[in-house]
């Protein structure tokens, strides 16, 4: 079975690499591949064409049996009557699959990419001659091989029940092929079929799910403090099994390019249809007070200069999207404060002069040890 993956970007690369690893022929097909993240330091990422024993091409789409779309869908503009996300890529790679194909009407082409409610139907009429599966994935970047290869939750979706089980069976292989390695021998997903309406909303009611409980123990966390409780104490509601540890830590606001987007997306799909979701309206409310908060506690010690650790969305990647160091960064500057920022992986001033400002924040605990032994003031985001 031949397959191509088209997008070669965050999730797109790593993907192609997998499936490789798995046995199978493999065409990466991305015309800005040259352009593409680097992802040094995405773990398990092979570059080398040798080892992964195929070649890459990066401007013609190639025959193949199953294509994997893995291209960007932008956030639409909330007054857009549409709402949701932009599936003008998941279109172009489409037509390409559909006119290099010629024996289209066999051809599986499987979405990675997230959609909104109702899109798939749409593209499925659009593009009835190839046969349409809706698989998205939950990863983290940072650890996006891991999130391919361990997945607690697969979900496939489609109308064309043999065109999931082809998909079904390319994952299992996939599995199969990484057994022991990183998890138990006896390690297998939940994985869960259904329509492409059903698992738009499933998508993206997990992360607006996880908004929520990130959010909960965000609330948590300023209210422990604000009784003279360890705010690491929420940790323990974790430990009843009925809330779960995973996600339930107070600290920083949401951030990153999955989870606020598809908890917004979320809301607009609800409003499409009458239906209001207050508990993720909830969620994005109090993402902004936490960042009133902290900007607070920086303006309280009343600074002249602040020095920022670390602005990507967490440590360890170079993407700062709704990363609360850029936002805080540009606080600081419509105030005429002096603002210095350091990450080890993006574009920054020197460690120096961030140690040297009257107040450093420090967006990620990874970054605490720099900062023992100064005399500046300290806003650490996980101490409230």
């Amino acid at each position: 079975m031949k397959l191509a993956v088209y997008g070669l970007g965050r999730l797109g690369y790593p993907l192609f690499n997998v499936l490789v690893r798995a046995g199978y022929e493999v065409w990466g097909v991305d015309p800005g591949l040259e352009n593409r993240p680097s992802m040094l330091h995405e773990p398990d990422v092979r570059w080398d064409k040798e080892d992964l024993g195929i070649g890459l091409t990066s401007k013609t789409p190639i025959p193949s049996d199953v294509s994997f779309i893995v291209v960007p869908t932008p956030s639409l503009d909330k007054g857009d009557p549409a709402g949701g996300f932009d599936s003008a890529y998941v279109e172009t790679a489409l037509r390409h699959i559909r006119n290099v194909n010629k024996d289209a009407e066999s051809h599986i082409a499987v979405i990675v990419s997230t959609l909104s409610p109702g899109t798939c139907d749409r593209l499925a009429q659009q593009f009835h001659t190839l046969r349409i599966v809706y698989n998205p994935t939950f990863i983290a970047l940072g650890n996006v091989v891991q999130g391919l290869t361990v997945p607690d939750l697969l979900l496939i979706g489609g109308n064309d029940v043999a065109a999931k089980a082809t998909v079904d069976n390319i994952w299992r292989a996939v599995f199969q092929k990484y057994q022991g390695v990183g998890h138990s021998h006896d390690y297998s997903p939940f994985i869960h079929w259904g329509s492409f309406t059903e698992i738009e909303l499933i998508k993206l009611s997990v992360n607006a799910a996880l908004c929520t409980k990130i959010s909960l123990a965000n609330s948590l966390g300023q209210l422990f403090a604000a009784y003279g409780v360890d705010p690491k104490a929420v940790e323990i509601v974790g430990r009843d099994p009925r809330i779960g540890t995973a996600y339930f830590s107070p600290g920083g606001p949401l951030s990153g390019p999955c989870l606020p987007r598809d908890s917004g997306a979320l809301q607009f799909a609800g409003v499409k249809v009458g239906v209001h979701l207050p508990l993720a309206n909830a969620t994005s409310r109090v993402n902004w007070m936490l960042l009133d908060s902290i900007h607070n506690r920086v303006m309280e010690h009343k600074p002249g200069s602040v020095g920022i650790l670390g602005l990507s969305y967490k440590y360890g990647v170079d993407v700062d999207t709704a990363a609360v160091g850029p936002w805080l960064y540009d606080q600081m500057k419509k105030e005429g404060i002096a603002c210095f920022t350091y990450d080890e992986l993006m574009p920054s001033d020197s460690l120096e002069e961030v140690l040297g400002a009257e107040v450093i924040v420090v967006t990620q605990k990874e970054y605490r040890p720099l900062i023992e032994g100064t005399e500046a003031k300290v806003v650490d985001l996980w101490s409230f």
